[in-house]
C-alpha cells in the first residue's frame, strides 16, 4: 500500500515553492525599477537644459513682441507727428492761426502722453528720438507764433503824433481781425511756462511803439520860447502838443489792454503799468526839465508853471484808479510845481505891495496910475491860466501864498 502523504508537507512545500516564485518576481521587479530609475535619472539630466532654454527662448519672444509693440507705436506716433509737421511747415498764413494752434496742442498732447507713459516703463529709449523730436518741433512752432505775435503788433509803424492832433484825427489802432489774432496767442499761451514772454513781447513792443511816437515831439516840448527874454506866450511850448499826444496814448493803451485782456481781467492793471511805466518816466523827466528853464527865468517863464499845473493834473487824472510802479514820479512833478506856482503868488503879492508903496502922488488929471496898470496888467496875466491857477490853489494854505512878512492893515 503507497505511503500516505502528510497534507501539512504538502502545503510547506507547495507555500515554499510559491515564496521562491515571489522572491525572484520581486527581484525582478527590483531590477526594473532601478533600470527605470536610473533612466528617469537620464531624462531628468537631459530635459533640464532643454526646460531651461525653453523658459529662455519663451522670455525672448515675449521680449521680442514687446520690441515689436514698441517699433510699432513709435512708427504710430512718428507718422501721426510727421502728418502734423507737413501741416505746421505751411506756416501761419497759409494753414490758419487757429488750426497751426490747434495742430500744436495735438503735438503737445501727444509729447504729455508718451512722458507720462516712460514714467512707468523702466526701458524707454525707443521713444527717445520721437520725444526729442516733439519738443524740438513745438519750441519751433511757438516761436514761429512769437514772430507772427510782434508782426501784428508792428503792422502800426512810428507816426508824429502832432498830425493826428492837428487833424483831429484818432491815433492808429488795431483792426477787428489783428486783435482777434493777438488775443488768441495771448490765450495759447497763458498759464504755460511762456506766458510770461509773450506779455513781456506785448509790453515791449507797445512801449517801443510809444516812445518812438513821442520822439516827434520831444525836441520841440524842451523849448518854451525861441527867444530867450520873450514873455511866454500862453499855449505856445511844446510841452501842451506832448501833453495831448501821451493822453491820447494812455487812452489808447487802456483800449488795447481791455480788448486783449478780456478773459484775464486780473491781469489787466499789471500789464497797462508795464506799458505805461517808461511813458511816464519820460514825460516826469520832460516835465523836470520844462520847470528847471521855468525856474531860471521866473520873470517870463513864470506863467508857464500854470500850464504845467494843468499838464500834470490831466495826466494824473487819466491814470486815476491805475496801478503805476512810478506814480511817485507824477507826485515829484506835483510837488515841484507847486512850490513855483505858490512862490509866483508870493511874488504878486509882494509886486503890488510895492508898487503901492511908490505912489508918491496921484495923477492931477484923477488918471489911472502907472501902479494900477501894471497891477491890472498882471491879474489879468493871471486871469489867462484859470485852470492852471486853480489846480496850484488846491489844498494851498494861506502860509503857502502870502509872503511871509505880510501884515493884514488894522
Amino acid at each position: 500500500m503507497p505511503a500516505e502523504i502528510d497534507i501539512d508537507e504538502a502545503d510547506v512545500l507547495v507555500l515554499s515553492q510559491e515564496l521562491q516564485k515571489t522572491s525572484k518576481l520581486t527581484f525582478e521587479i527590483n531590477k526594473s525599477l532601478k533600470k527605470i530609475a536610473a533612466t528617469s535619472n537620464q531624462s531628468s539630466q537631459l530635459f533640464t537644459p532643454i526646460l531651461a532654454r525653453n523658459n529662455v527662448l519663451t522670455t525672448l519672444q515675449r521680449n521680442i513682441e514687446s520690441t515689436l509693440n514698441s517699433v510699432a507705436s513709435v512708427k504710430d506716433l512718428a507718422n501721426e507727428a510727421s502728418k502734423y509737421e507737413i501741416i505746421l511747415q505751411k506756416g501761419i498764413n497759409q494753414v490758419g492761426l487757429k488750426q497751426y494752434t490747434q495742430v500744436v496742442h495735438k503735438l503737445d498732447d501727444m509729447l504729455e502722453d508718451i512722458q507720462s507713459g516712460q514714467a512707468n516703463r523702466e526701458e524707454n529709449s525707443e521713444f527717445h528720438g520721437i520725444l526729442t523730436h516733439l519738443e524740438q518741433l513745438i519750441k519751433r512752432s511757438e516761436a514761429q507764433l512769437r514772430v507772427y505775435f510782434i508782426s501784428i503788433l508792428n503792422s502800426i509803424k512810428p507816426f508824429d503824433p502832432q498830425i493826428n492832433i492837428t487833424k483831429k484825427m484818432p491815433f492808429p489802432y488795431y483792426e477787428d481781425q489783428q486783435l482777434g489774432a493777438l488775443s488768441w496767442i495771448l490765450d495759447y499761451f497763458h498759464g504755460n511756462s511762456e506766458g510770461s514772454i509773450i506779455q513781456d513781447i506785448l509790453v515791449g513792443e507797445r512801449s517801443k511803439l510809444i516812445l518812438k511816437c513821442m520822439a516827434f515831439l520831444e525836441p520841440f516840448a524842451k523849448e518854451i520860447s525861441t527867444a530867450k527874454n520873450a514873455p511866454y506866450e500862453k499855449g505856445s511850448s511844446g510841452m501842451n502838443s506832448y501833453t495831448e499826444a501821451l493822453l491820447g496814448f494812455i487812452a489808447n493803451e487802456k483800449s488795447l489792454v481791455d480788448d486783449l485782456y478780456s478773459q484775464y481781467t486780473e491781469s489787466k492793471p499789471h500789464v497797462l503799468s508795464q506799458i505805461l511805466s517808461p511813458l511816464i518816466s519820460a514825460y516826469a523827466k520832460l516835465f523836470g526839465a520844462n520847470l528847471k528853464i521855468v525856474r531860471s527865468n521866473l520873470e517870463n517863464f513864470g506863467f508857464f508853471s500854470f500850464e504845467l499845473v494843468e499838464s500834470i493834473n490831466d495826466v494824473k487824472k487819466s491814470l486815476r484808479g491805475k496801478e503805476l510802479q512810478n506814480y511817485n514820479l507824477l507826485q515829484d512833478c506835483t510837488q515841484e510845481v507847486r512850490q513855483v506856482t505858490q512862490s509866483l503868488f508870493r511874488d504878486a503879492i509882494d509886486r503890488i505891495i510895492k508898487k503901492a508903496n511908490s505912489i508918491s502922488t496921484i495923477p492931477s488929471n484923477n488918471g489911472v496910475t502907472e501902479a494900477t496898470v501894471d497891477t491890472m496888467s498882471r491879474l489879468r496875466k493871471f486871469s489867462e491860466y484859470k485852470n492852471g491857477c486853480l489846480g496850484a490853489m488846491d489844498n494851498i494854505t494861506r502860509e503857502n501864498w502870502l509872503p511871509s512878512n505880510y501884515k493884514e492893515k488894522e
